[in-house]
């Protein structure tokens, strides 16, 4: 017997490779507005975007006011004169279109999917711009459902984010159901939380006065022999 039933997945830096997305995004965004692109242009826009995403999973309800912020807070910084608002909407239209498979995500979703595992996706996003790229990147097949805050009305790691997730699955235990995903504050606090196991994407080692994640991995390669070990520990 299978240890889970349902894999819900994070998106972004989980399978499909955001930062440089991101980056293609906003170089496609600065460059329409004849904003000279450098480094320490991106580097500080991602600092920002940063700071406004750890706002925006506190506080929902601000979220579209927060993702025009951190174009204004770069703007800013730098002294450039454009509106911040046709940047944003620049950057989300473009972003929608780029699509960089992560590593072996592709490869390994479609295992775990001929594996028989119900695979969802759990992702802070638009609903939108994330269905487009999941297409694109040959990914979107696999999923039986897709939960993504906008439509939800609220982020990871939020309860009602949560709820929602299992009112949807609500004809399988919770204890089937499994979280992946990259963020420790969003996905793995997130599982946490909400009483569902958790599997972070990362090479970083936490404090140990830190609540720590159900499992551990470096790589999405790992997920299917994890996977497997643990059904095969279960019938045990």
């Amino acid at each position: 017997m299978r240890k889970y039933q349902v894999i819900l997945f994070d998106v972004d830096d989980t399978l499909l490779d955001f930062q440089a997305a991101e980056t293609q995004a906003l170089t496609h965004a600065f460059t329409m507005q004849d904003i000279p692109v450098t480094e320490e242009l991106i580097h500080y826009y991602h600092q920002m975007n940063r700071d406004v995403w750890k706002i925006i999973e506190k506080e929902n309800d601000r979220r579209e006011e927060m993702l025009v912020e951190r174009f204004k807070r770069t703007l800013t910084y730098f002294a450039i004169k454009a509106d911040p608002k046709t940047l944003n909407q620049a950057f989300r239209t473009q972003l929608a279109l780029e699509h960089q498979v992560l590593g072996n995500s592709l490869a390994v979703v479609k295992q775990l999917y001929d594996e028989g595992y119900l695979l969802q996706v759990a992702s802070n996003s638009r609903g939108v711009t994330q269905r487009k790229r999941l297409k694109a990147a040959g990914l979107f097949d696999y999923f039986d459902q897709i939960f993504v805050s906008d439509e939800v009305g609220a982020q990871k790691p939020a309860k009602k984010f949560f709820d929602t997730i299992f009112y949807a699955n609500r004809t399988i235990p919770k204890d089937k159901l499994v979280i992946v995903g990259d963020s420790y504050t969003s996905d793995i606090t997130g599982g946490l939380q909400n009483g569902i196991d958790t599997i972070w994407l990362s090479t970083e080692k936490l404090d140990e006065n830190q609540p720590q994640p159900t499992y551990q991995i470096e790589t999405l390669d790992e997920l299917p022999g994890l996977l497997e070990h643990l059904s095969s520990s279960t019938q045990i």
